[in-house]
């Protein structure tokens, strides 16, 4: 992931299971319950804050489609809307 701070994530514990950051899809009922699990996780983490930093910069403008799992409790199209406001306020 980067340099160190993910140790500290909850997503990486030995017990967590790495499939529920990766929902099938983000639209249908029950990827919308394994997305919402997922947020309440990444609600819990200590390193929430450095998980958006780091997403954020590795995926930069990339389209929602080329984006993939629940980071920082955002879906792809949650963080690429983020990536454009920001892109629009420096912009503005």
């Amino acid at each position: 992931m980067s340099d160190g701070w993910d140790a500290a994530a909850l997503c990486r514990r030995e017990d967590a299971d790495p499939e529920l950051w990766f929902p099938a899809g983000y639209t249908k009922a029950p990827d919308i319950v394994q997305v919402e699990d997922a947020r309440a996780a990444c609600g819990r983490c200590p390193v929430l804050a450095e998980c958006l930093a780091y997403v954020m910069r590795s995926e930069g403008g990339q389209q929602a489609s080329g984006r993939h799992g629940v980071w920082a409790g955002l879906t792809p199209k949650e963080r690429y809307e983020l990536y454009r406001g920001r892109r629009k306020a420096v912009a503005a």
